[in-house]
């Protein structure tokens, strides 16, 4: 797990896998958590939510749910197939002011080989797609800490 990188707008922590030796090759994968300090409101996330997935520029869909301090947050994402990509709000403060943040999980692996068609395909991506289910499905809120600390 590399040390967390903390910008103006979120901090981005790196989870890499061990070196892995595919035909022959050293390779690796890793997960990149990138979560928002700046918070929206419930109805921007719905109009960030429709954004996403409806219109003629959409490139994503609602994958699934899951159940964040007491809500169901929508988490958006490629496909449901394709595990590679997910983003979701996360809802943060007592009922009256709360604020959702923005977190994404990003999966990358350079675990890559040349098909029969000479295109470019990813091996390896079940193993790094459940790493990432994991880390997504693990979230919980952190009573210790405050947006405020960030």
């Amino acid at each position: 797990m590399s040390e967390p990188l903390v910008g103006p707008g979120g901090r981005t922590q790196g989870i890499t896998s061990p070196l892995v030796t595919v035909d022959g090759e050293r390779e690796s994968a890793s997960i990149q958590v990138v979560q928002s300090s700046d918070g929206i409101s419930a109805s921007e996330v719905g109009r960030e939510v429709t954004a996403a997935t409806e219109g003629q520029y959409a490139r994503f869909t609602v994958v699934d749910e899951q159940e964040f301090d007491g809500e169901t947050v929508r988490v958006v994402g490629i496909s449901e197939s394709d595990r590679s990509f997910f983003r979701m709000w996360l809802p943060y403060g007592p009922a009256d002011q709360r604020q959702y943040y923005s977190l994404t999980i990003n999966t990358r692996t350079r675990i890559l080989r040349l098909n029969e068609n000479n295109e470019s395909v990813t091996l390896c991506n079940d193993p790094v797609y459940t790493a990432a289910d994991t880390v997504r499905e693990s979230l919980r809120p952190n009573p210790e800490t405050t947006i405020e600390e960030v």
